[in-house]
């Protein structure tokens, strides 16, 4: 499974909303559809590794160039396997 965006606005950063958010969905991916790898990719434009290695994501070796409209910017593929318990 790859996870495009999980995008709160700053205001509501540190309150732990992105964490629960995530901890939902990874919950009902994981036991409701059997998904045992999340991937994501994370932007040179919006560095949010910090907060996806605390919730167990690592870097995969993978690296791409994404082309918007009116961006380009090089993307970082992270993983992380889902432990079923």
């Amino acid at each position: 499974m790859y996870l495009g965006l999980l995008l709160l606005t700053e205001d509501q950063f540190g309150k732990g909303l992105g964490r629960r958010s995530f901890d939902l969905i990874e919950h009902y991916v994981k036991n409701v559809h059997g998904v045992t790898r999340i991937r994501l990719g994370i932007s040179d434009e919006n560095d949010v590794t910090t907060f996806w290695t605390k919730l167990g994501f690592a870097a995969n070796g993978k690296t791409y160039a994404w082309l918007g409209e009116n961006k380009r910017t090089t993307v970082v593929e992270y993983e992380k396997p889902l432990v079923t318990s």
